[in-house]
């Protein structure tokens, strides 16, 4: 009898430390979790803020890009206009001296 009482002593301080070892995995899991949660989550606003911040930038960029094309077409079409004036000029000079 007195084997069973301590056996059934030792079994509840089993069951209590095996309880109180399942409460804190519990509480570090709750805590890991939250912790991941509040990362994620922050991560995932800087992520739509610099995605924004990227978007912005390249319509900058692209605005930019289409005013360089612009006056790069502005620029050929002066430049092809200037070539056949002279091509016109040196003709008539060509067809003056004969």
């Amino acid at each position: 009898m007195l084997e069973k009482s301590l056996a059934d002593i030792v079994r509840g301080g089993v069951d209590d430390v095996r309880a109180f070892f399942r409460g804190r995995m519990q509480q570090e899991r709750t805590i890991s979790n939250a912790a991941y949660s509040m990362v994620t989550e922050q991560t995932a606003a800087h992520l739509v803020e610099d995605q924004g911040t990227m978007d912005t930038v390249l319509m900058q960029l692209q605005t930019q890009f289409d005013t360089l094309l612009n006056e790069h077409s502005k620029l050929k079409s002066v430049m092809e206009t200037m070539i056949k004036q002279e091509e016109v000029h040196c003709n008539k000079k060509h067809e003056v001296s004969y």
